[in-house]
């Protein structure tokens, strides 16, 4: 969930309004999740269940230039992995300290190219935005190129979206 709230220049990538029909939208914590889902293996064989995970520690600002949508940016997004939970603390363990080494490498940090993010000008309420939207992902001090697949949704006072991501493990 993305709501609009006065602009922070907190992020690796700042980004500010600086024409009227620009608005600033902030990543709002409380309504929003990263999350993942993995098959789990269970003994090095044995084929487990689908787990989820996820934290709700998601920053990341947008800007969207309704007038000019091409000049709309989105700033970095980060996820603060220490703070992944899934339903066994165990597993948890296991992701923060075997797999992602959380205590050292505790953000996945998405930096978006800009060239990518299309918007339409002047949106109506309730109308889906779909588009893709490659960048810079990195995670446990490892970066590459992916495409998101985005999904926004206009409502009147914010934007509601998700975006999704398949990655490996490794």
């Amino acid at each position: 969930s993305v709501t609009s709230e006065a602009h922070r220049s907190v992020l690796p990538l700042a980004i500010a309004a600086t024409e009227p029909d620009q608005i600033i939208y902030h990543i709002d914590p409380s309504q929003s999740e990263a999350s993942y889902q993995v098959d789990e293996v269970l003994f090095g064989s044995i084929k487990g269940r689908t787990v989820k995970g996820g934290t709700s520690h998601v920053d990341g600002d947008l800007m969207v230039d309704w007038a000019e949508p091409e000049r709309s940016r989105l700033g970095t997004v980060t996820v603060d992995l220490s703070t992944l939970h899934s339903d066994s603390a165990l597993r948890d363990e296991r992701i923060r300290n075997a797999y992602l080494e959380s205590n050292r490498f505790p953000l996945a940090a998405f930096v978006p190219d800009h060239a990518a993010l299309k918007l339409p000008v002047n949106p109506t309420v309730g109308q889906e935005l779909r588009f893709q939207l490659p960048g810079l992902l990195t995670v446990h001090n490892i970066t590459q190129y992916v495409e998101w697949g985005v999904t926004l949704t206009v409502e009147k006072e914010r934007l509601m979206g998700a975006a999704d991501l398949e990655i490996q493990m490794s």
